[in-house]
């Protein structure tokens, strides 16, 4: 098709004598799109087609070397507008892109299908439990309460999700084996012991912890003392005190004891064979006791131990045999921690009984004030020489009677 001096209103001003009658405008055909720099021999109105997309173009404007070309679209909008951002216009090559952001969806093209497919974002992922994705039919993911703490409402006219907590998402009241339901105070319910339970927090694992003695059960001289309402009561009689702090009790002797709760009877059960064989200061055993009210002598250490401060009568009796003409002193002794109170025989056959063995019999009595913790015990002298001295006892070779004893009380 060639060109034609035309105007672009389409009247050649020759055209009324029939020299350049009406031609259509310009018509070119080739595989690519038209550029910018495609401007010579081309006149404004001229068409372009592409022959392998079918595109078709149009001329527009000519200015110096510079060429417009607008592309024709036929059937379809040439603008088009999202939900915000104003009008968009394809490019000059017609296309328009249409983009996800990735993040939620994505769009992908299809060009034998000439078709856009656009696609959200499809896994969602919460604290734990790994991936979740919706449901493939439907595309719904659903969100949803445990309906006692949490409730989730959906509302379809604003496409939105409410999450909310059920009630003030704390606890609101706590209810025991009794007594109605209990409410907190500024957030917080205070949970108490009663007695001697206890209760410990660790806020470090929002955790409460209860816990209960065990039954407190006390083995005495007689019998078995048993706590009420987890509470032990130690009390005093005569002469003991009772006193606690913190958690130690304290059991004093205050040395008050009535002197009729003091006393005691020891001596020996049986003679103590070849008992000496020196002279010298011998401690007398007493091994036995008759009675002993207050327990505070010892067999073991033939000691007496006073229980309280006071008056006290002691009274002695220590029966050796044989007698021997060499021995020049016989002395009993009570001696004590404040004291010691002597007794001499001089002339050991003052004493003498020579038709039952030939013993010697030494007594004492003393009447001695003591302190609470005080000791008395019986020492024996012997002076000279000797050579074997026994010690009579209950029953031996003098006869069944108490022989070598010690003995006393408590007088104030």
């Amino acid at each position: 098709m060639g060109n034609l001096n035309q105007r672009l209103n389409g009247y050649d001003p020759l055209a009324y004598t029939g020299t350049n009658a009406l031609q259509p405008t310009d018509f070119r055909t080739k595989s690519t799109d038209p550029t910018p720099n495609d401007s010579k021999n081309f006149l404004l109105g001229t068409w372009w087609l592409n022959t392998n997309t079918l595109a078709l173009w149009y001329l527009a404007a000519l200015s110096g070397n510079v060429a417009t070309w607008l592309r024709v679209t036929l059937g379809g909008a040439s603008l088009f507008q999202g939900n915000a951002g104003g009008l968009v216009a394809p490019d000059n090559a017609g296309v328009l892109h249409i983009v996800g952001d990735t993040i939620t969806a994505t769009v992908v093209g299809n060009p034998g299908t000439h078709t856009l497919t656009i696609s959200s974002i499809s896994s969602y992922q919460g604290n734990s439990g790994g991936v979740v994705h919706p449901n493939a039919g439907t595309g719904v993911l659903n969100v949803v309460g445990d309906g006692v703490t949490v409730n989730v409402a959906g509302n379809p006219g604003t496409n939105t999700l409410t999450i909310s907590s059920v009630g003030s998402g704390t606890v609101e009241t706590l209810t025991g084996d009794s007594g109605g339901a209990v409410g907190p105070s500024a957030g917080n319910i205070n949970v108490l012991g009663t007695g001697a339970n206890f209760v410990v927090g660790n806020p470090g694992t929002h955790t409460l912890s209860v816990f209960s003695p065990a039954v407190i059960t006390g083995q005495c001289d007689s019998g078995v003392a048993t706590a009420s309402s987890n509470n032990m009561i130690f009390a005093g009689g005569t002469g003991i005190s009772t006193s606690g702090s913190g958690n130690t009790v304290t059991i004093t002797n205050t040395g008050t004891n009535p002197p009729s709760t003091v006393s005691f009877f020891a001596y020996n059960g049986a003679d103590i064979i070849g008992w000496q064989t020196t002279a010298g200061n011998f401690k007398v055993p007493f091994t036995t006791t008759l009675f002993d009210l207050g327990s505070n002598y010892s067999t073991v250490t033939s000691t007496f131990t006073a229980p309280a401060t006071g008056y006290y009568s002691f009274s002695i009796g220590v029966s050796i045999y044989p007698v021997q003409n060499t021995t020049t002193e016989y002395s009993v002794t009570l001696i004590t921690t404040g004291g010691s109170y002597l007794y001499t025989n001089g002339n050991p056959f003052a004493m003498c009984d020579i038709a039952t063995a030939n013993s010697v019999g030494l007594t004492q009595t003393c009447y001695v004030p003591m302190s609470m913790g005080d000791t008395a015990y019986v020492n024996l002298t012997l002076g000279g020489s000797l050579t074997t001295i026994n010690l009579s006892g209950k029953g031996g070779a003098l006869g069944g009677q108490y022989r070598t004893v010690f003995s006393g009380y408590r007088v104030a």
